[in-house]
């Protein structure tokens, strides 16, 4: 089976704190997997390395076969990850939330506007 997810010898430094040291692990097509240890352990830095949030100080990051960073926007077109946190602020309304992630993805107004009319939303979300 093809790797999807792969990460050799990756290393992260923040300033003076190592959050990863020659992390090196692959995932195969068909297979889950999922991120377990305690707090300060590298979860989260791994998944941002893994969704180019984060670059690493040294190593290779690859998806689909592709390096992560040189294929950024191939990429996370492809990728979703479930967290355990909404992701959303809470300052903002829900419009609000959806046109900043919009804006993010470089989705328009106007389709934002009209997958709402088309699930009935455009007048309840405000």
């Amino acid at each position: 089976m093809e790797k999807i997810i792969s990460m050799k010898n990756v290393t992260k430094d923040f300033k003076e704190n190592r959050a990863l040291k020659s992390l090196t692990f692959s995932i195969e097509e068909g297979e889950i997997f999922g991120f377990l240890g305690p707090s300060g352990a590298g979860k989260t830095t791994t998944i941002k390395l893994l969704t180019s949030q984060l670059i690493p100080t040294s190593g290779e990051v690859k998806v689909f076969g592709k390096d992560v960073y040189l294929n950024k926007k191939e990429i996370v077109k492809n990728i979703g990850i479930l967290s355990d946190t909404s992701g959303m602020y809470d300052r903002l309304s829900v419009l609000d939330n959806l046109m900043l992630f919009a804006d993010i993805n470089a989705v328009s107004k106007k389709n934002v506007l009209e997958i709402l009319d088309k699930i009935g939303m455009k007048d309840t979300i405000k």
